[in-house]
């Protein structure tokens, strides 16, 4: 479709063209070029058989013109197509989205539902606004839910939509690479439980990506209310536990957004470094006037899935409802939101009016006299309070309703917190029309002038603008775990004294497993013994390890023989337990390793305190410890090259010689830890049958211990793979799936993501310490951290005491929180030794004590008289 009046100016398709293709490109590149637009509208929908009218082959027909015609487009428009972006398929958002300032990603758990949530009518009207500041804006929504309702209302703001289960198949996951291509300058994620989630993913993927997270509300602070109205300890643990959660989580963002005064107060001290900004409940201005005679009647609005409004409004029909009948016989009370539950359904009755979701509410704000929003707890701002002001409709809240808004008692609203004054308030106001004419002008007033669409925008426009001028690198620094390299120049250590024990977890393949311990022999040269771990080989090994033993005698070897296949966990961990050595060396039997390799890995163990388990490169891994293109390669255990498999080891020990990578995870075929640390974490994890992620959960653990992997980029050693697990065909793909799900299930991991971006979600959220695992500091070796459990605790200080660790080391109960009363009186009662003095119950949450650690301070034991929060130099 083309305006008349252009297309006679431009005279019409190009004749160049005839008899067909590219006469419609051109004609578009002409309207462009008098300065109109072109648009393309996606919900006009035309059927079309392609190749009815000109056929399908190139060469031959009508068909043949797109050849020849593209040649005589490409001459006419050189200069226009030379400025535009080079083909390629990352620049294809960029030319699609032009004269815009940015790219803003926006995640949410749902797609807005404007007229059922005031937070979602929020964040709707803040799209609408950045889209007037020429934003290009994408949606995704973490579920489909409504998705045909309010789909199309975003798409017709031009805002590019979303739902995970369109980047998220069976088949295959295209998040990471969706986010990496689009190249968004923005994220904003709405509440922190999704932050904790993509922020992991987004700084691995697209770390120059900066990223908002927006609280809605500061969910600890109305956690922490609920559970003190509700006198309900377990509630109050648990919302001390999310609070820990929620402030780690504003800490990896770049900036955070809350709705109001309070919200920013409540968390910017937990946050230091990271801006706070308020950008509250948007409210457009409503042109009507009502008048005192034409209302009557009360009326609460509230989404039912939020708890806030469900316990305001039993609140209300319990306590506050029967003192207003006994002087407004007739009044009704009306009860308007989205997902009433049967309880709220329960309360109607002749005077009480629950009707459920309501698509249009402006009858209900037109009519009625007052809006009632007892709200007991809560945080944020409340959208009930600002919508019925928008109206004129005036309002009796609490002091919870009306925080942060700054609305003042008898100017704006009337406020009440207990059920008698509630209710005299209700009842004045509805009866004084003078009153109520006052506060239905002065709120109308005070919304319109604070919280219009002017007014937010103003505020948007600037955070972008200090956030693009700000940049992130010091966010990238601080929390990305990105893997790095580093050229570290280790001396040579003095190994003349330190054993290590080489364990080969085998199943059948003897012939690879000769092959590998020739290459040990052949190339190893410091202090080692051998554990062969015969794990169900249906053959049984010993004669052939005893042959190869006649005719190595000088080496150590030790022989375990399982009837059945224990996995390479299983097989690792029990060739560990009966080991001599210093340190561990868990080897594939399908590896054969190079010179100098064995000096390699244990040169960073030995002379860095800090890391905790090494690994070497390869031909045949995953990820970073891969070699690309590696120019080796051998058929099988009889095809070995030694000479050529000894130049190539030499010359990658040249080409990377004192260089690491610190990743987040290293590959199970070939690992170096001390034995002492292998002990102290627990060996590998045994669920993990029978084998695969065992090596990545070991990775975590050392993580967690506060020590780092490390890749040696000098030390090469070849790998055939898949020969050591004894695993063939399909059933390794279902190894690796079972083995998956048990991972994530132990590690929370909430749904598949790629395995990369899997481990940073983890280093983020469930380090230093999972709620039940306790952890040595190996950077000051002198404490025991465990967090409280109540249901854990005496076992805890049981293998305290049982292990001998009192003897060694002082034991740190962090996360007591307001517990500490409780758990003195049961350390009297059940330990009165004092040997068990050294234990200390802390009441903050272990991100917290690290800090307090770092800063080298004494923390006091429990039998201290004196508080137990405090700390001394």
């Amino acid at each position: 479709m083309v305006r008349k009046d252009l297309w006679d100016v431009i005279g019409g398709f190009d004749r160049r063209y005839s008899p067909a293709y590219y006469e419609d490109t051109d004609l578009c590149f002409e309207v462009r070029k008098r300065g109109y637009k072109v648009y393309y509208q996606p919900k006009s929908v035309v059927i079309h058989h392609e190749g009815k009218t000109a056929g399908t082959h190139l060469c031959e027909g009508f068909k043949k013109y797109q050849v020849i015609n593209r040649e005589k487009f490409v001459s006419k428009w050189d200069n226009e197509l030379k400025a535009q972006f080079p083909y390629s398929p990352e620049n294809v958002s960029k030319a699609c989205e032009r004269d815009i300032k940015g790219r803003i990603l926006i995640i949410d758990h749902f797609l807005p539902f404007f007229d059922r949530a005031s937070g979602s009518l929020r964040l709707f009207n803040i799209v609408k606004i950045l889209k007037t500041l020429k934003y290009h804006i994408t949606f995704l929504a973490l579920n489909n839910n409504l998705e045909a309702i309010y789909r199309p209302v975003l798409e017709d703001l031009g805002v590019k939509t979303y739902t995970l289960s369109d980047l998220v198949t069976e088949k295959e996951d295209r998040v990471r690479k969706w986010l990496k291509t689009s190249e968004f300058d923005w994220v904003i994620i709405e509440f922190w439980q999704n932050g904790k989630i993509w922020i992991p993913l987004l700084r691995n993927v697209t770390p120059s990506t900066k990223i908002i997270v927006d609280s809605v509300d500061v969910h600890f602070v109305r956690e922490i209310r609920e559970a003190q109205v509700l006198n309900n300890r377990e509630l109050l643990d648990r919302a001390l536990r999310n609070k820990e959660e929620e402030i780690a989580t504003y800490r990896l963002a770049d900036r955070i957004w809350v709705v109001t005064d309070r919200d920013k107060e409540a968390i910017e001290e937990h946050v230091s470094g990271v801006p706070v900004d308020i950008v509250p409940n948007i409210h457009e201005r409503i042109h009507v006037n009502k008048t005192f005679e034409e209302t009557s009647d009360l009326l609460f609005v509230g989404n039912f899935n939020h708890p806030p409004n469900r316990d305001a409004v039993f609140f209300f029909c319990r306590d506050i409802l029967p003192l207003i009948k006994k002087e407004l016989k007739d009044v009704k009370f009306y009860i308007a939101g989205n997902n009433p539950e049967d309880d709220i359904k329960a309360l109607a009755s002749e005077d009480v009016i629950v009707t459920g979701y309501v698509e249009d509410l402006s009858p209900y704000l037109l009519r009625s006299r007052v809006s009632v929003a007892p709200l007991r707890y809560g945080a944020g701002m409340k959208g009930k309070i600002g919508e019925a002001l928008s109206w004129g409709l005036p309002v009796v809240t609490t002091s919870v309703g009306a925080e942060g808004m700054g609305l003042r008692d008898g100017t704006h609203v009337l406020i009440a917190d207990n059920p008698g004054d509630f209710a005299e308030k209700v009842v004045r106001l509805y009866k004084d029309k003078e009153l109520w004419e006052e506060l239905s002008k002065n709120g109308k007033n005070f919304i319109e002038e604070h919280y219009s669409p002017q007014s937010v925008t103003r505020g948007l426009k600037e955070i972008f603008l200090r956030t693009k001028e700000k940049g992130n690198n010091d966010t990238q620094k601080k929390y990305s775990f990105s893997a790095r390299m580093e050229i570290i120049r280790f001396p040579e250590p003095d190994l003349r004294n330190t054993l290590t024990s080489i364990v080969i977890p085998v199943k059948n393949n003897w012939d690879y497993t000769k092959i590998c311990l020739d290459s040990i022999a052949r190339y190893t040269d410091s202090p080692y013994e051998i554990v062969i771990v015969d794990n169900g080989s249906e053959e049984p090994l010993y004669q052939y390890v005893k042959r190869w033993k006649e005719r190595n005698r000088e080496i150590m070897l030790r022989y375990l023989r399982f009837n059945e296949n224990r996995g390479f966990a299983g097989g690792c961990n029990a060739g560990a337990f009966v080991s001599s050595g210093d340190y561990l060396v868990f080897l594939n039997n399908d590896t054969l390793v190079t010179p100098s390799w064995l000096k390699g890995l244990l040169k960073p163990l030995i002379l860095d305190n800090t890391i905790g388990i090494t690994g070497p490169v390869s031909n045949y891994a995953a990820g970073r410890q891969e070699i690309k293109d590696c120019p080796v390669a051998f058929k099988g255990p009889f095809n070995v090259d030694f000479g050529r498999l000894s130049a190539y080891g030499l010359s990658i020990s040249r080409k990377y010689q004192n260089t690491y990578i610190f990743p987040e995870a290293l590959i199970g075929f070939c690992l170096a830890i001390k034995k002492g640390l292998f002990d102290e974490i627990g060996g590998f994890d045994e669920r993990f049958y029978p084998g695969n992620f065992e090596d990545i959960d070991l990775s975590i653990r050392v993580h967690a211990a506060r020590l780092k992997p490390v890749i040696c980029m000098g030390v090469f050693v070849y790998h055939f793979g898949n020969k050591t697990f004894g695993t063939k065909g399909t059933y390794y793909k279902d190894v690796y799936e079972n083995n998956l799900r048990r991972f994530m299930d132990k590690w929370r991991v909430p749904f598949l993501m790629d395995e990369e971006s899997m481990y940073n979600y983890i280093l983020f959220n469930s380090l230093p310490l999972d709620r039940e695992t306790m952890s040595v500091r190996k950077d000051m070796a002198s404490h025991l951290v465990s967090l409280f459990n109540r249901r854990t605790i005496k076992e805890t200080i049981a293998f305290y005491r049982n292990k001998g660790l009192h003897k060694k080391m002082s034991l740190i109960i962090a996360g007591c929180g307001q517990d500490i009363e409780t758990q003195v009186q049961l350390l009297k009662s059940s330990h009165t030794d004092r040997e068990l003095d050294n234990i200390t119950l802390f009441p903050g949450g272990v991100e917290e004590l690290f800090e307090e650690l770092d800063k080298g301070l004494l923390f006091l034991s429990w039998r201290d008289q004196i508080p137990l929060d405090v700390v001394e130099s």
